[in-house]
């Protein structure tokens, strides 16, 4: 399979996990069972990592591919001392957690952007 097959696949995946959580955020709200606490933490989360990954500095591979995520083997560095895995790894899985993370902060969005919809339709009709 080809890199940009790869990618489209990739992207494809996102585009439908959004959806989906999006769908079930917004039944959730509808049934009164969502909590705001989950809104509030992974807006939370997803914007400690936003804001670190702009404000950091370049890495051979976060600059030429997504964020700055080299902040991340810097910590784990300074707290663990040695880690069994290369600062590349640790950059990969920082960009997969922080891939996971953006479908599930734009997930709740986009739910609530469902909910407030189907709510103004059913309150003018």
């Amino acid at each position: 399979m080809t890199v940009p097959l790869t990618i489209l696949f990739s992207l494809l995946a996102a585009f439908v996990l959004t959806i989906s959580k999006a769908v079930l955020v917004s039944r959730l709200i509808r049934d009164h069972e969502y909590s705001l606490r989950n809104l509030i933490t992974i807006s939370v989360l997803f914007s400690a990592a936003t804001a670190q990954s702009i404000a950091s500095q370049c890495s051979y591979l976060g600059c030429g591919w997504s964020l700055r995520f080299g902040w991340v083997p810097q910590i784990l560095r300074s707290v663990f001392g040695a880690s069994p895995m290369s600062d590349a790894q640790l950059i990969v899985l920082a960009m997969l957690v922080y891939a996971l993370l953006s479908i599930h902060f734009f997930g709740h969005l986009l739910g609530w952007a469902i909910y407030a919809l189907s709510r103004t339709r059913t309150l003018i009709g």
